[in-house]
């Protein structure tokens, strides 16, 4: 009852903060006008953790500092926000989503708070920011029509925008000038409009924006006034929607690398990079060399929560024929030095190519499964392993345990080292052992098999009939000794020693009673030692 009223009042804490949020957006300055942009999340608290107690009912961010803040230009009065809602779940089960809220206005400077209801989890993106009207955010023909993508009516109805006509077009690839020089029609390159050289002496051509806090910079459009890619002025390059990174993709050049976020990214037949098929075309090619003091690296990163109910897979490698004769690889580890691999999957087939389908492995060192591989050990598996096949040895097959099992019916569940018999009101299957000198020994219960033959079962036990196990014993009628032969006692599932009998001067044990023989001594009372097991 405690931890339900806690999350009632949570939930009404978390309310009480949207509703105030709500207010704050419905009360946005006069004179502003809104700048939408691609949403860029903020926080999502289905995919990242909590880190402390204060994050379970609360998250702050400051956007100026996030990644996505960074592409906000300086002259921004306040952030437009969008807090989604979903019902936190437990288990295997995603989180719901509610309606989507309005869009929220938060000034800029001060860090955000955001409640975390102790019933929900929040995805909150940054889907724009307000100006003031009169500022300048766009490099279009002016900032309100530049928005919406549209061109400046004014502005054409003015006449403002007629090109420039030089009198003396270019026609030749050399700067006239002492420096260079920006030509407008008749270049030596037939599509070009504008062309700007720069010279030998001073070789790098520069465009220089109006500020320094990203309310300016440089920007492409097509002739439909829509906007193709914008570099601002405090360093953010956003390339737009329908082009090959996404409106989503922010590409900056900082200290994190964490920062460097592409999203859909999609690389289509390159062209090899001779025009030709003399160098091999690579879609990503990652190099480094190992420096004193420097970092860990990374070549290639995946990461999925696995929260929702969904598949996600984190490398993907597909091939379509899998013809016998062609080399195609998954993936492939090699030895520059040596010139070797040392590690590859293959497309394989025992067919046509097409059908009967698999992937080949090879590795050239040794493999631990659940542990590291010892050096002398090509496979070393911590835990059981089953084969379906045969398992063909060209030498030996070495155990820990010393002894030979097979899994049997049994009357009931027996402890280790206990004698068994066969059991007479039942086929195939083993009891403990009742009284001395019985025929129908079987074998002992043995622990931990270096060998064990047949199907494990819930009505089974492990039965050793060679090798060496370790066997319940009564020594109360007589000590054991190194060398004695054993036989069943009439203590239940324990074995004595055999006292041999006379016959005109010589003497032999009672044939088919022998267990094996005792390596270990026990001079008096019950106990477990060593025996060969040696039925007989």
């Amino acid at each position: 009852m405690i931890v339900r009223n806690k999350w009632r009042v949570t939930l009404a804490v978390f309310y009480v903060c949207l509703a105030s949020m709500i207010v704050a957006q419905q009360k946005a300055a006069a004179g502003e006008r809104l700048v939408p942009m691609p949403p860029c999340r903020l926080v999502d608290t289905r995919v990242t953790a909590a880190k402390d107690a204060s994050e379970e009912s609360r998250r702050r961010v400051q956007v100026a500092a996030d990644r996505c803040g960074k592409i906000v230009p300086t002259v921004a009065t306040a952030y437009a926000i969008r807090v989604n809602l979903h019902d936190r779940t437990v288990g295997n089960v995603p989180p719901a989503a509610r309606a989507p809220s309005p869009v929220l206005r938060f000034p800029v400077g001060a860090p955000i708070d955001f409640p975390v209801g102790a019933t929900e989890h929040i995805a909150v993106d940054l889907e724009g920011y307000y100006v003031p009207a009169d500022a300048i955010t766009d490099p279009g023909p002016s900032s309100t029509s530049a928005v919406k993508g549209e061109p400046d009516k004014a502005a054409t109805e003015s006449g403002t925008e007629s090109a420039l006509r030089p009198s003396i077009p270019r026609s030749d690839a050399n700067p006239t000038g002492p420096y260079g020089d920006v030509y407008l029609d008749g270049s030596i390159y037939p599509a070009t409009g504008v062309l700007a050289v720069a010279s030998a002496l001073k070789p790098w051509t520069i465009l220089k924006a109006g500020d320094s806090g990203g309310g300016g910079g440089f920007a492409v459009f097509n002739s439909n006034h829509t906007e193709l890619l914008r570099l601002a002025s405090n360093g953010p390059l956003r390339l737009t929607t329908n082009t090959y990174f996404s409106g989503r993709s922010d590409y900056r050049e900082v200290v994190s690398p964490l920062d460097n976020v592409f999203t859909q990214i999609k690389v289509v037949n390159p062209r090899d990079a001779a025009g030709g098929s003399t160098n091999r075309v690579t879609f990503f090619n990652a190099r480094s060399d190992d420096e004193v003091g420097s970092p860990a690296t990374t070549k290639f990163q995946a990461f999925t929560m696995g929260y929702y109910n969904q598949i996600d897979v984190n490398f993907d490698s597909q091939i379509w024929y899998h013809f016998p004769q062609y080399t195609k690889y998954h993936f492939r580890a090699y030895s520059n030095v040596e010139q070797k691999e040392t590690f590859w999957v293959k497309a394989a087939t025992n067919f046509d190519g097409i059908s009967q389908t698999r992937a080949d492995m090879y590795v050239s060192g040794n493999v631990g499964i659940g542990k590291i591989a010892a050096a002398d050990v090509k496979l070393d598996v911590q835990g059981n392993l089953k084969v379906s096949g045969a398992i063909t040895g060209a030498t030996v097959i070495g155990a820990m345990y010393q002894d030979l099992a097979e899994w049997v019916p049994a009357s009931s569940d027996m402890m280790p080292g206990t004698v068994v018999i066969l059991n007479p009101e039942a086929g195939n299957e083993v009891m403990p052992s009742l009284g001395e000198y019985d025929v129908r020994v079987a074998g002992v219960v043995s622990e931990q098999p270096g060998i064990i033959l047949g199907i494990a079962g819930d009505a089974k036990e492990q039965i050793a009939t060679t090798g060496r196990v370790r066997v319940k014993v009564d020594a109360s009628a007589a000590p054991i000794r190194v060398g004695d032969l054993l036989v069943t006692s009439d203590k239940p599932g324990r074995a004595m020693r055999s006292e041999a009998i006379e016959i005109q001067g010589r003497k032999f044990h009672q044939p088919g009673t022998i267990i094996g023989k005792a390596l270990e001594p026990l001079s008096g009372g019950e106990g477990e030692i060593l025996v060969l097991l040696s039925l007989q």
